[in-house]
């Protein structure tokens, strides 16, 4: 569950992120940049990163088998890649610039400030680092509470659809 929601994450940071900056001050770009640092978005993109360059030993003799390619050569492979993701993500106009853009199209600069005031206070720290677990767990309660409704809500509906001449 952990792994799709990280992997939810952080296709929705890469794809839905990409949004043109609206003509703000200097000083909102760097608002909206210490924002992205501290809601540990590129902490999340850089784990997302490393379990998609990063695979199981598995998973290198498997894929090694099949395109048959030393395994050594995927590994020095995935780290190539890895680097060269990590390195391009701060560049200029690049994922961070875009994450920033995107906090800069929500949030005005007044808005932006009282959250960095926020987020640099204990308990804006602690919503920071539990908020994976409380989304990872509000997942959890939600497919079990699915889950125990299941046979409820099929009773539910052919009982509606008795009703109604089905």
């Amino acid at each position: 569950m952990r792994k799709i929601l990280l992997l939810s994450v952080g296709f929705l940071l890469l794809f839905n992120f990409m949004v043109v900056p609206q003509s703000l001050s200097t000083e909102s770009l760097d608002d909206a940049k210490q924002l992205v640092e501290l809601m540990h978005y590129k902490k999340a993109i850089n784990q997302i990163m490393l379990k998609t360059f990063r695979r199981t030993e598995e998973e290198y003799e498997k894929h090694s088998k099949i395109k048959s390619v030393p395994i050594k050569a995927l590994k020095i492979t995935d780290d190539l890649m890895y680097q060269f993701f990590l390195d391009r993500m701060e560049k200029p106009g690049a994922l961070i610039d875009q994450l920033a853009a995107d906090l800069r199209s929500r949030f005005t600069e007044p808005e932006m400030r009282k959250m960095i005031v926020f987020f640099k206070t204990p308990v804006g720290q602690k919503y920071l680092t539990s908020k994976r677990e409380i989304d990872a767990s509000i997942g959890k309660i939600y497919l079990s509470w699915m889950q125990s409704l299941k046979t409820e809500v099929y009773s539910h509906i052919q009982s509606g659809l008795r009703q109604r001449g089905y």
